[in-house]
């Protein structure tokens, strides 16, 4: 350990001899830093916006198509963080209860719902109310099925003012590696809210390495393992191979800010992937892309891909309402003619997918289970209007659901919603019979 902090002093003598760094200089390097940060302290907790994606987000406001809303704002409420921690640093603040909960309130936005496991194992549901300490228990079970006690809610309010005072006498005095270390440790071991800790724990860690003058530290996805097992070795009395962990991704970030003082890149060897990935992403997001026109082969694809499965989930789960029906038909018709038995329109229709104009999905409800409504009827149905871009997708009432490009595959939850739409509709259609006076 005492090499390490020897090797860390040596490098941070060498970025100070370089300091004050040109404007540009310092927010080139500082820019590269922060992406780093964003994207790994929310991938380990898993955030599912790969590196080129949260770049397109900070960098250019560009949303990555098919993920969730809440892990681009996990994405933007963390680089909000860290900005303000920088300003924190700049204005020599100190670190209070207030900055924690802010920082808290900044990365997870607004309160939600997480699932959880009681303390005999049970499933269950935590409400986490953002900038607040927890209210119930988040104790946690390890590899080994052993349970990792955390600070009762009870207790936190008070391990949390010790830590601060700890922290608050111990600043100044102690090197700010073994000071960051212990923090944050000692943060994860009391696990104060109920969700978002690690990103809290990393946020005040690197707060305190940088109000030494040392840039932050990146714990990458790539060495999860190494930096969870460095923690446990930490709960177990062994405080020391924390340290130490911190102190070797220390020396990564004073080599990366060397080299960038000295103009050299700041570029590392999956970078190359990194941006791939980013003008994958800004390609996507561009209005005037050219389209891809239906040929026999492409239509073909798409066939095999998402409209058979559309029409088969279709057709299964309509079953769900003969119930409340004597009768139920089912036909599949191409271009509006139809014929045969379900298998031979099935097969009609993946023939003629190439040259089609539309293809229905339709099934016919007769004759309604109460002798006061027997005459009534409904049809329902999921139709695909086929043109040279892109297909049209239509609920029973020809109303318009979605455009899907030829060049792209919906995925299954996309096709459940399609499907939950005309069903909607008919159970709405059942709600007015069921409840109409008779």
């Amino acid at each position: 350990m005492e090499n390490l902090l020897e090797q860390c002093a040596r490098k941070k003598a060498e970025l100070d001899g370089y300091r004050p760094l040109a404007p540009d200089q310092e927010e080139r390097i500082l820019q590269k830093l922060r992406l780093e940060w964003d994207f790994h302290s929310n991938h380990l907790e898993g955030n599912s916006l790969s590196y080129g994606e949260t770049k397109a987000l900070i960098l250019h406001g560009l949303t990555a198509q098919g993920k969730p809303l809440k892990d681009h704002f996990e994405i933007t409420g963390h680089h909000e963080a860290v900005l303000w921690i920088e300003d924190l640093v700049r204005k020599r603040e100190p670190l209070t209860e207030s900055v924690v909960r802010q920082l808290h309130q900044l990365i997870l936005k607004e309160d939600h719902e997480i699932e959880a496991v009681t303390a005999d194992g049970r499933p269950t549901h935590i409400r986490v109310e953002v900038g607040r300490y927890k209210t119930s228990p988040n104790h946690v079970k390890t590899a080994t099925g052993e349970t990792l006690f955390f600070s009762s809610p009870m207790d936190t309010p008070i391990h949390m003012r010790e830590l601060l005072d700890w922290y608050s006498a111990n600043a100044g005095t102690t090197d700010a590696i073994e000071l960051s270390s212990v923090f944050h440790h000692r943060f994860t071991r009391i696990h104060p809210f109920s969700d978002g800790n690690g990103r809290v724990a990393r946020l005040l860690g690197n707060f305190i390495l940088m109000m030494g003058s040392y840039p932050p530290v990146i714990v990458k996805t790539q060495e999860k393992d190494t930096y969870f097992a460095a923690l446990r070795l930490a709960d177990a009395g062994n405080p020391a191979a924390f340290a130490e962990y911190i102190a070797q991704r220390l020396l990564e970030s004073l080599d990366l800010m060397i080299r960038g003082a000295r103009g050299e890149s700041v570029e590392e060897p999956d970078d190359v992937a990194k941006e791939l990935a980013l003008l994958k992403q800004q390609f996507q997001a561009q209005e005037q892309k050219v389209n891809v026109l239906r040929d026999k082969t492409i239509a073909e694809a798409a066939w095999v891909a998402w409209i058979e499965p559309l029409i088969t989930e279709f057709l299964r789960r309509s079953t769900a309402f003969e119930t409340f029906y004597l009768k139920r038909h089912a036909h599949i018709l191409v271009n509006g003619a139809a014929g045969g038995t379900l298998d031979d329109m099935m097969q009609r229709a993946a023939a003629k997918i190439g040259s089609a104009g539309e293809i229905e999905t339709r099934v016919e409800f007769a004759q309604f289970r109460t002798r006061e409504h027997v005459s009534r009827n409904f049809t329902q149905s999921v139709s695909l209007r086929l043109l040279p871009t892109h297909t049209e997708v239509l609920n029973g009432a020809r109303q318009k659901l979605a455009e899907v490009d030829w060049d792209h595959t919906p995925s299954k939850e996309t096709l459940a919603l399609w499907i939950a739409a005309e069903e909607k509709r008919h159970m709405a259609a059942l709600k007015d019979l069921i409840n109409k006076p008779t």
